[in-house]
């Protein structure tokens, strides 16, 4: 059964929805260490009594932190609009807005860094330095694995994310579906770096030698952390819905609706699945985390050989 799908829709279920990410993470993170664990919805609930304190800056900073939040909140959401949804199409696409969905990220990174130095302190100096050093070694990989699928043997050579992502289907999936499960593992990898996560970042952390994204926010509050925070979760849903497409045919059933609940079950359980590793793994050292960053990049490589041979 098949129904008219509107490209807003995937923009709409995103912004609803990915906030319940964050719960499902710390959800099965306490199901693991025995407890019974925060809300499902206390992302919802942070938010809300976020919006409703006042703001609060230091006597050191300028208008750049002031419009940070806004901008890093703002990019997101347009960054969304060139992701597509299972089979939902997206709000806008062109050919070559895979460099657009690249730069868009880099933005994202950029004015959080430029937030956290203009509060002057060398403490959140520290952290946004250690964020651009890492951001420097991921991005390629990003771009590599997305070229990757620009080169796969079914791929129609379109630099468009809405195109690369639905040419997805199951009559070509099983053909390539090694190479989409080595990308999808280092899609995974960039999922928890670009959202602070265990091995790279412990979001839950205080020490102050260990810090990276927490150290950067510090200085925000009210309006702008809730801003910062909702814009992480819909990150997180950025990343686990291209994983979605890797590892699901977006026509893996013959029902439009079928389709939507599988991805967003699948999303889910990508969340579940972080969940698992921050609650078995421990934080890498500093002076590791580049070489598993590298070791990403190695991943989208091999693909990317594989395909052009």
């Amino acid at each position: 059964m098949n129904f008219q799908l509107y490209p807003v829709l995937s923009l709409i279920i995103p912004l609803l929805l990915a906030p319940l990410l964050y719960g499902i993470i710390n959800r099965t993170k306490a199901k693991f260490a025995g407890r019974i664990g925060s809300p499902l919805l206390q992302t919802y609930y942070d938010l809300y009594k976020l919006i409703h304190k006042n703001f609060i800056y230091s006597t050191s900073s300028s208008w750049i932190i002031r419009i940070g939040s806004l901008i890093i909140f703002t990019v997101t959401v347009t960054t969304l609009l060139l992701l597509p949804f299972a089979c939902i199409p997206s709000v806008i696409s062109f050919s070559g807005d895979i460099l657009l969905f690249v730069y868009m990220l880099a933005l994202i990174r950029f004015m959080m860094i430029l937030s956290g130095m203009d509060v002057g302190s060398s403490f959140e100096a520290m952290g946004s330095a250690r964020e651009g050093y890492f951001a420097m070694l991921a991005e390629p990989a990003v771009l590599l694995s997305l070229v990757t699928l620009v080169v796969l043997p079914v791929s129609k050579i379109d630099l468009s994310v809405n195109t690369l992502l639905k040419m997805l289907t199951l009559n070509n999936f099983f053909t390539i579906s090694p190479i989409l499960f080595i990308l999808s593992i280092s899609f995974f990898i960039i999922l928890l770096l670009e959202t602070s996560r265990i091995p790279f970042d412990d979001p839950n952390t205080h020490l102050e030698l260990t810090m990276i994204h927490e150290v950067i926010i510090l200085d925000h509050a009210g309006l702008d952390f809730a801003l910062i925070t909702y814009a992480t979760s819909l990150k997180l849903w950025i990343f686990s819905s291209i994983i979605s497409h890797l590892l699901i045919p977006i026509d893996i059933v013959d029902n439009q609706l079928l389709n939507i609940i599988i991805h967003l079950i699948s999303i889910f359980a990508i969340s579940i699945v972080v969940g698992i590793v921050e609650s078995t793994f421990a934080r890498l050292r500093l002076i590791r985390v580049q070489n598993l960053i590298l070791g990403t990049f190695v991943l989208s490589f091999i693909s990317f050989i594989i395909c052009w041979i």
